[in-house]
């Protein structure tokens, strides 16, 4: 009995042309945009299949093999990156003076308080804010100034007390006679050798202007209570201040005025109720420029037990 043998015909490998790519392909070629990686300027449709007699192809797959990168964390001679984490160089911190960007896209909706500031964070504003003697004399609006009076009682308060008032002086004859009797007052009760001694020259000039010609001047107001409102008045103060650099505008605190404003005749002109006491005076208003920062002393730690 004869044994037939089959003999099976060998199929050639079939050969993708880019000429003969159908329009579906075409459409997710273009959509796809420029090849990237190692097969990158390839020409050919299907990198995983081998010509017969061809080392291009596998020359690729072998610098594809060896660019990839295993995912899998703890094993030895593999990158460990998990997801969302990169194996950049890390930079380093940027100084105080210019802090990284935010790489955040989730916005987060502001609150009702916030107050817009011009590209300053906070640390920028502690580091920045000084105290302006130059202003242009055009007085701050007072939708701004509402502005800086919501970021001041923003500060904290002893017992939620919250004892702070706001009183604005924008007359310029009330402001004159503020400074004149601020100046009267300040003289009468400096004895000879204080401290300050040395501005008796600029206190006896008429010409000086306390207020250093900003027109606006803002009172923090402290009311009484079981507990003394001076020193939450004081940091709502300091909340203005640096609101105010945040959003362009000098400040500067006027310890000179306080006695004048305390003053029962000053007091019933500007609606302060006697038995409330002036914590803190600040002028504000569009500083002609940017005072030069001062060198400060680092902080002197007593003790850290």
């Amino acid at each position: 009995m004869k044994t037939v043998r089959t003999t099976a015909a060998i199929q050639p490998v079939p050969r993708t042309s880019p000429k003969r790519k159908s329009a579906t392909e075409k459409s997710k070629a273009k959509t796809a945009g420029p090849a990237t990686g190692p097969m990158a300027g390839s020409t050919r449709g299907s990198p995983s299949v081998a010509e017969p007699g061809s080392t291009g192809n596998a020359r690729s797959h072998a610098r594809s093999a060896s660019n990839k990168i295993d995912m899998t964390p703890g094993v030895a001679g593999t990158s460990s990156i998990g997801v969302g984490e990169s194996n950049a160089v890390a930079k380093p911190a940027s100084s105080l003076r210019d802090p990284p960007k935010a790489t955040s896209k989730v916005a987060t909706p502001p609150s009702r308080h916030a107050v817009a500031a011009a590209g300053v964070d906070v640390l920028h504003a502690i580091y920045e804010r000084r105290a302006v003697r130059e202003y242009t004399g055009v007085k701050p609006s007072k939708e701004l100034l509402k502005r800086l009076f919501d970021a001041a009682v923003q500060a904290p308060s002893a017992m939620d007390l919250q004892p702070w008032s706001f009183v604005v002086v924008q007359d310029a004859a009330l402001l004159k006679r503020l400074s004149d009797q601020a100046k009267k007052l300040s003289l009468a009760r400096m004895p000879s050798g204080h401290g300050l001694s040395l501005y008796r020259r600029e206190l006896e000039d008429p010409k000086t202007d306390i207020f250093h010609g900003s027109g606006t001047l803002v009172a923090i107001v402290a009311k009484p209570g079981p507990w003394p409102g001076v020193e939450d008045c004081c940091l709502a103060g300091q909340n203005f201040m640096l609101a105010a650099h945040a959003l362009g505008l000098g400040t500067c605190p006027i310890g000179y005025a306080r006695d004048a404003l305390n003053d029962l005749s000053f007091k019933r002109e500007l609606g302060i109720p006697t038995d409330h006491s002036v914590a803190m005076a600040i002028v504000v208003g569009h500083k002609k420029d940017q005072p030069s920062p001062t060198i400060r002393h680092e902080a002197r730690i007593l003790g850290w037990h």
